[in-house]
């Protein structure tokens, strides 16, 4: 891995200062990806003026790059590849939760949560699947009391 990048010295081999007390494989993991981050070519590829992130031109741009090594090329490719299918589970999903909100068990309290302002399918959907029961709350302010939903921040103690 090391000879991709032929100006870089591995971490382990780079002095540190004495009082760095971290573990050596995530120092030196943390070293690497900065030193990896200042190899990468990563001001020749910005997307042209205007292009919206993730649209349609914006993918054919990211298909169209290429880069100078094959392996670089390869693992593009792969990042591109993660995202397309992270990007149609997530379609897959959002499928499957408005099927839940209009036909499951509790397609009507999910109908009613999404009549709040500001509360559409995925919040109405998030906050049916955690109270699960909103019966047990008899009054909106002890649902929005609970620490849960409204943590009630305390003072840090020291410990010496």
């Amino acid at each position: 891995m090391w000879d991709y990048f032929p100006t870089r010295k591995k971490p382990s081999l780079i002095p540190s200062r004495p009082g760095d007390r971290a573990r050596e494989d995530s120092k030196e993991n943390l070293l690497w990806a900065k030193q990896a981050h200042q190899v990468l070519p990563s001001t020749q590829f910005v997307p042209p003026e205007g292009m919206r992130r993730w649209s349609t031109k914006y993918w054919n741009w990211l298909n169209t790059l290429r880069l100078s090594s094959s392996i670089r090329q390869d693992v593009l490719q792969e990042y591109i590849h993660a995202i397309q299918e992270e990007m149609l589970r997530l379609e897959r999903l959002e499928k499957r939760m408005v099927h839940e909100a209009q036909q499951g068990p509790r397609a009507s309290l999910i109908a009613a949560l999404q009549t709040m302002r500001g509360a559409a399918l995925i919040t109405a959907v998030t906050l049916v699947a955690e109270v699960g029961s909103f019966l047990r709350f008899p009054k909106g302010g002890s649902f929005m009391g609970t620490p849960v939903w409204c943590p009630i921040p305390r003072p840090r103690r020291r410990t010496n």
